[in-house]
């Protein structure tokens, strides 16, 4: 269902729409249940055309300078992050390990092993 259809009608029309999606939600829902629900995207859709009815029923009770607030909101364009700036902060988070530092670990843990086995052997 397109939004601008939806905004033409009027509040007794989108009570209607709302209590007919609300129905089918109803009926896909039981037929999920029932193992009988051939396409499971309906639901996702039919969600949201009710949300997409309870948002402009209640855009449509705003006073007119919140409807213009709205609107502004709406043509504000938020800045795109860019990628490169947010893949090198993740480098310079996590810097890799050097070989040397990665030979140390092995033989840190080799000697832990070492000795948890000869404590073992003394007990």
């Amino acid at each position: 269902m397109k939004v601008a259809q939806l905004r033409e009608m009027s509040e007794i029309e989108l009570n209607q729409k709302l209590a007919d999606a609300r129905k089918e939600l109803f009926n896909l829902r039981f037929q999920m249940a029932a193992g009988q629900l051939e396409n499971t995207h309906n639901i996702k859709r039919i969600r949201q055309d009710i949300a997409r009815i309870i948002t402009i029923r209640e855009e449509q009770k705003l006073s007119p300078e919140e409807k213009q607030m709205v609107k502004e909101a709406r043509s504000e364009k938020k800045p795109k992050k860019e990628p490169e700036a947010e893949i090198q902060k993740s480098k310079e988070k996590k810097p890799a390990k050097s070989p040397k530092k990665i030979e140390e670990s092995k033989l840190k843990s080799v000697e832990k092993a070492k000795k948890a086995a000869k404590k073992a052997e003394d007990k």
